[in-house]
């Protein structure tokens, strides 16, 4: 085969083009380096995490802190026991009342309430497993959040956190958000197993979890809500002047979760506001000292509207137990445009003002409220939230006036067979 050289005057061209060709491949590669170093710079050594407070267990980790809103779903999957190998094994839950109990598994058919965990979380570390403080910016990295207690994580892990009791991994509650969800996820479902019963003890009802979210912070007289420390005309948590009362932590988690917080990026909620029935004040203290009893009836909501007082007239609330057991109601009224206004308390003429910090119906019997009583000289225009036991039946009674007449009237017809009403807009009163 012949091989021609080619001409000299060939060569130059051909040269210059493949140097060309070597710059242009030099400059983008540069280039393509330098768009990569912008994106993902090179990694740093680990920051080594300062101790913990003294006494603590396990060291803290470093970690990346996510979007609170993007956690929502994290949440669902511990409601739900599917977290699988990111999450510690649950214990099965009790269902059932004695002598039926029996045990099963949280299922995503059969879940915990979201919400609860959602309030919980919050209360104990506004949903930071990775920061300084619970006022620190998530979406960035810092080391695991651990309290003067030697609470870890975002659910504050502070039982076993030296030998895991068995079932979970110390380390992992202390440097994994999601374990450490888990982990105490499985908390709350010990504190049901061991709490009194609620209702029909069904763990999908979120009004069934008041005294196992009471024992996630202590079952103690701390957290009796009619513990001298917290004043009984304080408002529900989260609504009027809150901020200047002390509160038990359970109202607080309550409170929480008809009042959600809103997610740094983009003001969006992190869940949606649900109101939840609270066991009544008056419940508390009907067993051993301060304790509840052994079974409670399922707390359920009573909405009474259009509730008005004029100049010292104005309807009645009546209660009646229907059952054979001391039961309890809490009675909260509302402005019209919806903020709180004042508390049932049976009034004193003595200081502190207030008879009892509660209301409470022994068995079969029955007590009427008249609204007026608690707005003396006042006037007033809105509505009564009632959180009351089950087996309470409620109903507003209006006003009685002798010798007044009220519209709308009925007028005969005597020109025909039937009765015309009279409509004037509104329910008078004529004197």
């Amino acid at each position: 085969m012949n091989h021609r050289l080619l001409p000299p005057r060939a060569i130059l061209p051909c040269l210059l083009l493949f140097l060309l060709l070597i710059w242009a491949a030099i400059a983008m590669s540069f280039s393509e380096y330098s768009t990569l170093a912008m994106v993902s710079p090179l990694a740093g050594p680990t920051p080594t995490c300062p101790a913990p407070p003294a006494g603590c267990p396990q060291s803290r980790v470093y970690g990346y802190q996510p979007q609170r809103y993007d956690m929502r779903p994290t949440f669902n999957k511990a409601a739900n026991n599917t977290l699988g190998s990111s999450g510690p094994t649950y214990s099965p839950i009790n269902r059932f009342l004695p002598p039926n109990t029996i045990q099963e598994n949280v299922s995503d058919w059969r879940p915990i309430p979201h919400i609860i965990l959602r309030g919980v979380a919050w209360q104990e570390a506004h949903w930071l497993q990775f920061a300084n403080s619970v006022g620190d910016a998530d979406n960035t990295y810092a080391c695991t959040l651990v309290s003067s207690d030697c609470g870890y994580g975002l659910m504050q892990i502070t039982s076993c956190m030296n030998n895991g009791c068995g079932w979970f991994t110390p380390i992992r509650a202390s440097g994994e958000l999601t374990y450490n969800l888990g982990t105490g996820t499985n908390f709350l479902i010990q504190k049901w197993n061991a709490a009194p019963f609620i209702g029909d003890n069904d763990h999908t009802s979120a009004e069934q979890w008041y005294y196992a979210v009471t024992a996630y912070n202590g079952w103690s007289s701390s957290n009796d809500p009619n513990n001298s420390a917290f004043d009984p005309r304080r408002p529900p948590y989260g609504e009027g002047n809150y901020t200047n009362f002390g509160y038990p932590y359970q109202e607080r988690v309550w409170g929480l979760m008809a009042h959600p917080e809103i997610a740094q990026a983009g003001s969006r909620w992190l869940w949606r506001p649900i109101r939840v029935a609270a066991v009544p004040r008056g419940i508390f203290g009907l067993g051993s000292g301060w304790q509840p009893p052994s079974r409670t009836p399922k707390p359920v909501f009573h909405l009474l509207q259009d509730i008005r007082v004029t100049s010292g007239v104005g309807p009645s609330i009546v209660l009646r137990n229907t059952t054979t057991q001391t039961l309890a109601v809490d009675v909260v009224f509302y402005n019209a445009n919806h903020t709180f206004n004042r508390r049932w308390l049976d009034s004193s003429s003595n200081p502190p003002w207030y008879r009892w910090p509660y209301i409470r119906l022994n068995a079969n019997s029955s007590r009427t409220l008249a609204v007026a009583n608690i707005f003396p000289g006042e006037n007033f225009a809105g509505y009564a939230r009632i959180s009351a036991s089950e087996g309470i039946e409620i109903a507003l009674r209006p006003p009685s006036y002798p010798n007044k007449v009220f519209l709308p009237l009925v007028l005969n017809n005597h020109g025909g067979n039937c009765s015309e009403r009279v409509y004037d807009g509104g329910f008078e009163l004529f004197l």
